[in-house]
């Protein structure tokens, strides 16, 4: 993921349609995993929830920026939520690691929490700014 970011990037190949596929490729991983952990009981299922509630929503709002001609690409809150789900895994997939995981995972919790209102509150401020210039 960081490489093919990182190519398109150097050779200029960033596309809207990237932007957005980039973010949902992650989510589908990340959400998998964290669905199958919940089914070995090493996860809370309500964390799971909580994440994936959020993923959707924020793919909700970037739909809907989109048909506004808006494209809201990951910002740095998104990127290290990204980044720190993907470090709490780590450690989950380990034996006897669990419980680091676990930690790791509800700071992940609230990293998730704070970009996704993020999220929301940009997407606000573009609806009121285009609001106000109709």
């Amino acid at each position: 993921d960081f490489l093919d970011g990182h190519i398109a990037r150097k050779g200029n190949m960033v596309t809207s349609f990237g932007k957005f596929l980039d973010p949902l490729a992650d989510k589908l991983l990340i959400c998998s995993i964290l669905i199958m952990f919940v089914e070995l009981g090493w996860v809370p299922a309500w964390v799971t929830v909580v994440i994936i509630g959020r993923e959707l929503a924020v793919t909700g709002l970037r739909a809907m920026a989109i048909d506004e001609g808006v494209v809201i690409a990951a910002d740095k809150y998104g990127k290290v939520k990204t980044v720190m789900q993907i470090i709490a895994i780590i450690p989950l997939l380990g034996v006897n690691v669990h419980l680091i995981g676990n930690f790791l995972l509800y700071i992940a919790l609230v990293l998730t929490i704070f970009s996704g209102l993020n999220y929301f509150y940009k997407f606000y401020g573009i609806w009121r700014e285009n609001d106000r210039a109709a």
